[in-house]
C-alpha cells in the first residue's frame, strides 16, 4: 500500500525540483502564458492582489514541466485541438465566485523518443514540481494509481512499443491546479490506456479492461463503503446488455429514464471504456477525497447522455434529474443545432476525426456521495465554426441559467482581454464545456480554453 505523504503548506517556488528544460523553452512558455494567466485571474474577479501574485508564481514554476516549446518535436498532445500541452479553464456556478484552473500534459524533450517512448522519465519530476506549489498535498491516491497503471516488466514494455502508433499518442498523466481563494489543489488525471495496450488490448477491446480499472480504484487507500457501493453501481451499468424496447410517453418524450437513443439501442452499442481516472491530491482522512472515472460516449443524442448520467436508470434521485432538466434546456445551444431541442433521439452528425468525436462523461465517486454523480463534457469546438459562434451560444446558455452578467458580453470581453491576438472569426479557444448540478451550489459549468499558440 502507498505510504501517506502529506506536504505542509509552503510558498510558491519553494522546494520545486529541477526539470531539465531548455531555458529558451521556459522563456517561450513564460512570456506567452504568464501575462495571459494574469489577465485570466483578474477577469475572474475572485482573487485578491496577493492571491493573484501567488497563483501566477505557481504557473511560472509549472511551465518547466511543459518541456519544448510548441509544437513538440516528437509527439502531439491529445490534450487540446491544436496539440498544445496546456489548457486553462474557468468555472461558473450559483454558489460561489468564479474559479480559474490550468491543466498541463507533461512532455519532456525526450518524450516520444526511443529513450523515453511513453514519457515515464518526465512524469514523476513534473508531478513533484507542481506538488511543491500547492498549499497542501496528499499523494496517497496518486501514488496508488501511478503504480497500478505502471508498465511492469520488459514484456509489457515491448508489447506497448509494438502497439504504439505514431498518429495516436497515448497520454500518461495530466496535472491540473484548482485555484480557490488562496488555496491551490493539485488534480491528477491518470490514463489507463497505455497499461491496457501493454497487455495486448486493441482500441476496439479497451472496454474489456474496465474491470482492471475498477479493481485499481477499489484498492485505493481509505476506499469507504459509500465509494464501494457507488462503484458497484457503475460496474453493473458497464456490463449490462442493451434494451431495445423503448416506449414513448405520448408527448414526444420517453417513458424510460435510462435508455440509449433508438439507433444505439437497435445496434446494441457496447458500453464505453474508461479513458482517464482523476483524483484530487487532498487529505483523504477527513472524507473529502474524491475520484472521477471518465469515458467517452460516441453518440451525442440527449437520450444517450441521459442513459449515461442515470447509469441506465439506476440513479434517478432529484439532484440527478434536476441536472438533466437544466442540461436539457441548453443542450441545443452547446451542440449548435436547434434539432436537438425537441428530439432526444437526434444525434448531430459530426465530420471530424474519430479521436475527437463523442461526448465525455465522468462519474464522481466519494464517501460523501451514495451514488456516482455524473458530469457531462461537450467538445464545443467541433460543433461551432469559430469562437464567435461558440461565444454567442454560451452567452445564450448563461442567460437560461440566470447568469445574466456573463450573458451580457462579460464572457466574450474576458476572452478578448486574455487572448488579444485571437481572431474570433477563425479561432477555437473554446474547446470543451462541462456541466453538472450540485445540491450545494446549483448548476455548475466549466469552460475550457486552449491558448491559440
Amino acid at each position: 500500500m502507498s505510504r501517506t505523504a502529506l506536504l505542509s503548506p509552503q510558498a510558491p517556488d519553494q522546494a520545486a525540483p529541477s526539470l531539465d528544460t531548455n531555458p529558451h523553452d521556459i522563456w517561450f512558455w513564460s512570456s506567452y502564458l504568464v501575462p495571459r494567466f494574469c489577465a485570466y485571474l483578474s477577469e475572474a474577479g475572485s482573487y485578491t492582489t496577493e492571491q493573484q501574485a501567488a497563483h501566477v508564481s505557481c504557473l511560472r514554476a509549472a511551465v518547466a514541466a511543459l518541456g519544448p516549446k510548441h509544437p513538440h518535436p516528437h509527439v502531439r498532445s491529445a490534450f487540446t485541438k491544436n496539440g498544445a500541452p496546456i489548457e486553462l479553464s474557468f468555472n461558473l456556478c450559483e454558489g460561489r465566485s468564479p474559479t480559474a484552473r490550468f491543466y498541463i500534459e507533461p512532455l519532456g524533450p525526450k518524450t516520444g523518443t526511443d529513450e523515453d517512448p511513453f514519457g515515464k522519465s518526465w512524469a514523476a519530476p513534473s508531478f513533484s514540481c507542481l506538488a511543491a506549489q500547492m498549499t497542501s498535498m496528499d499523494t496517497r491516491w496518486y501514488n496508488h494509481l501511478s503504480e497500478a497503471f505502471r508498465l511492469k516488466g520488459q514484456e509489457e514494455i515491448d508489447t506497448a512499443m509494438a502497439q504504439r502508433r505514431p498518429d495516436a499518442w497515448l497520454p500518461r498523466v495530466f496535472l491540473g491546479v484548482d485555484f480557490v481563494g488562496a488555496d491551490r489543489t493539485l488534480k491528477c488525471g491518470l490514463c489507463p490506456l497505455l497499461k491496457l495496450s501493454a497487455t495486448g488490448a486493441k482500441p476496439d477491446d479497451f472496454a474489456l479492461g474496465n474491470g482492471v480499472v475498477l479493481d485499481a480504484v477499489r484498492g485505493l487507500p481509505g476506499f469507504g463503503a459509500n465509494m464501494r457501493g457507488a462503484l458497484d453501481i457503475l460496474g453493473q451499468y458497464l456490463v449490462e446488455n442493451q434494451k431495445d424496447d423503448i416506449q414513448d410517453d405520448g408527448a414526444g418524450g420517453r417513458k424510460d429514464t435510462g435508455n440509449m437513443c433508438r439507433a444505439c439501442a437497435k445496434a446494441k452499442r457496447p458500453r464505453p471504456f474508461f479513458n482517464l481516472v482523476s483524483v484530487d491530491c487532498v487529505n483523504i482522512d477527513n472524507g473529502k477525497g474524491r475520484m472521477k472515472l471518465y469515458a467517452r460516449i460516441n453518440c451525442n443524442s440527449f437520450a444517450c447522455i441521459r442513459d449515461a448520467v442515470t447509469l441506465g436508470g439506476r440513479v434517478t434521485d432529484e439532484v440527478t434529474l434536476e441536472c438533466l432538466r437544466r442540461l436539457r434546456s441548453v443542450w441545443h445551444l452547446l451542440l449548435n443545432d436547434p434539432a436537438c431541442e425537441h428530439d432526444e433521439d437526434y444525434s448531430r452528425p459530426v465530420a471530424v476525426e474519430s479521436a475527437r468525436r463523442g461526448i465525455d462523461i465522468n462519474w464522481e465517486i466519494s464517501d460523501r456521495l451514495s451514488v456516482p454523480q455524473a458530469k457531462v463534457y461537450v467538445p464545443v469546438s467541433i460543433f461551432h465554426a469559430n469562437d464567435l459562434e461558440a461565444n454567442r451560444n454560451l452567452s445564450a446558455a448563461f442567460r437560461k441559467l440566470d447568469w445574466y452578467e456573463w450573458a451580457d458580453s462579460r464572457y466574450e470581453k474576458m476572452l478578448r482581454r486574455v487572448f488579444p491576438e485571437a481572431d474570433f472569426a477563425t479561432s477555437h479557444i473554446n474547446t470543451w464545456i462541462s456541466f453538472c448540478y450540485y445540491q450545494s451550489c446549483g448548476a455548475y459549468m466549466t469552460m475550457y480554453h486552449s491558448p491559440p499558440l
